[in-house]
């Protein structure tokens, strides 16, 4: 096995990816309960976070570690508690849900760290998901310095009890360095009306946001240089090998919708705690709807890869 690339005083980019390519970010708990973990772990360990970018079947991450010891040990650590909690959130024991080994590249100079940086916050653009990095709301880049940039600002006089109810638990778990786990993320949200939940949502990410903004300015001279060049230049990564299906990754939601409606549950993740040979028959519904890419789908369901039958087998008689 090879040794994992690390360089003293570099940014680092790590990169990440399912087994099997499965899509893991289905809901937005998913994505809250990954970022406020990565998060409070992050505060143990002498790391700092450049950016951070997950997607719906991979993640991204840029960073300075002051050894590759705390480097390993974070990102194993985040690793490992996420899988724990995400398989927790289907009812089974913990098990494998990435890939083994995550990909560490060092940037060994100021212009393959600003690649890097633009590359990891533009992965949604890349995918069509937004126009502008910044649009992206799990790449926190909209939540420097502000405190609701995808809901209207919250006013507490007129805010319901429930909301107000549900502010102060962010709070008391946020002080004590503490994730929202899918349970409590359950109780936080289950009586709030839609607006209060895009608000809440936002309160959420802002409270537990610990990205090093300047230090990823200081790359660019400033936070509006930054963005101008990534929004002109989306970078480029020669170090990993990542499986794009499709030209985009909004079909996803496309999806969810449908199945939702087909099956008449609540949630994506009781969709994908049915029996495989009821999700295959879900691919064949899927398939039949719309013009999705069958491996799309699969990934979506999260149901193996089908190989393509061998040509010149054994043949009886």
């Amino acid at each position: 096995m090879k040794r994992r690339k690390f360089r003293s005083g570099c940014i680092h980019h790590i990169y990440q990816r399912p087994i099997d390519g499965y899509v893991i970010f289905h809901t937005r708990r998913d994505f809250l309960v990954f970022l406020t973990l990565f998060f409070c772990v992050k505060k143990k360990y002498k790391v700092r976070i450049l950016s951070i970018c997950p997607m719906v079947d991979h993640l991204h991450v840029v960073l300075e570690a002051d050894s590759k010891k705390d480097l390993s040990a974070f990102v194993q650590d985040y690793t490992s508690r996420f899988v724990k909690e995400y398989d927790l959130s289907f009812g089974r024991t913990s098990g494998r849900l990435f890939t083994r080994r995550f990909g560490c590249a060092p940037k060994r100079n100021d212009k393959k760290a600003r690649t890097a940086i633009a590359y990891s916050y533009n992965n949604a653009t890349e995918r069509n998901l937004c126009n502008h990095a910044i649009d992206y709301q799990w790449n926190m880049l909209a939540y420097d310095g502000n405190n609701h940039p995808f809901s209207a600002p919250i006013d507490l006089k007129s805010s319901s009890s429930a909301m107000r109810k549900s502010m102060r638990l962010v709070d008391s778990y946020h002080r004590t360095n503490t994730p929202l786990v899918y349970n409590v993320l359950g109780r936080l949200f289950q009586d709030l009306t839609r607006q209060e939940s895009l608000q809440l949502t936002d309160y959420i990410l802002f409270m537990y946001c610990d990205v090093d903004f300047e230090r990823a300015y200081r790359f660019y001279g400033d936070r509006g240089t930054m963005l101008m060049a990534i929004d002109s230049n989306t970078g480029s990564e020669h170090d990993f090998q990542e499986e794009w299906v499709g030209y985009t990754d909004a079909v996803y939601a496309d999806m969810g919708r449908m199945l939702l409606s087909k099956t008449g549950l609540r949630d994506m993740k009781d969709v994908l705690n049915l029996p495989i040979a009821t999700r295959y028959g879900l691919k064949t519904f899927l398939l039949s709807q719309s013009d999705f890419i069958p491996r799309q789908v699969e990934k979506y369901l999260q149901l193996p890869e089908k190989k393509p039958a061998r040509k010149g087998g054994n043949k009886r008689g």
